[in-house]
């Protein structure tokens, strides 16, 4: 027996299958930078719907790159007179998310260090697909309420997360750089909960709106 997750709040559905043993919780994102990609020919675009895309970049703020970049934007709303219109963030941009927990031991019968320790809590996230740029953000004050149901079961702040979500991101490419390694190019990184978490009842909403990320809806049946 499972749960389906859908994400809605966007074009279309995504359809996840976790476990009854679900759980949820809320949490800021800080996502690296995303990869190269693709664009249809203007030809293509001109006979569909208007289309508007969110795209992070690998290039950070108030560089050679990002401003480039940009500037490609603009020319490809105006080479598709609108039809086509892309919104560039560089590096290191941020996204409200829900994380779904799940625990690969029955009856969440394990050592909780060690389990957080192997990522043994973390099923799927969810993405609210709102991308900001994390130096007009105040990731310290950002603040976040949960709903079930439209009910608020809970609240929490950006101070949260080790103090400090940016304190959390920092940890982890120090912990990689011992070790070799480090954040690649495309890579999300979930800096910590904001909020308790929560058992799934289904059928029932979550909701997660952030003070300035926007919200995040996800719906279990």
């Amino acid at each position: 027996m499972s749960d389906q997750v859908k994400k809605e709040g966007v074009k279309g559905k995504v359809d996840k299958d976790v476990s009854r043993r679900g759980f949820l919780k809320a949490a800021a994102v800080a996502g690296a930078a995303a990869g190269a990609l693709g664009f249809p020919s203007v030809m293509r675009v001109s006979a569909q719907p208007a289309v508007k895309l969110k795209m992070q970049t690998a290039w950070e703020a108030g560089t050679l790159g990002y401003t480039k970049f940009q500037e490609f934007c603009k020319e490809v709303g105006e080479m598709t007179e609108g039809k086509l219109t892309v919104e560039g963030f560089p590096a290191g941009a941020i996204v409200g998310t829900f994380e779904i927990c799940d625990s690969r031991i029955l009856n969440w019968k394990c050592p909780y260090p060690d389990f957080f320790a192997d990522n043994g809590f973390s099923a799927r996230v969810v993405l609210s697909g709102d991308w900001k740029d994390v130096s007009r953000c105040n990731l310290l004050e950002e603040e976040v309420t949960l709903f079930q149901d439209n009910r608020e079961i809970s609240k929490g702040k950006g101070e949260m997360a080790m103090g400090h979500p940016a304190k959390a991101v920092s940890w982890l490419a120090g912990k990689l750089y011992e070790r070799g390694r480090g954040l690649m190019a495309g890579q999300i990184v979930m800096t910590g909960t904001l909020t308790p978490i929560y058992p799934v009842e289904r059928p029932s909403t979550f909701s997660c709106r952030f003070s300035t990320l926007g919200e995040v809806n996800v719906a279990f049946v």
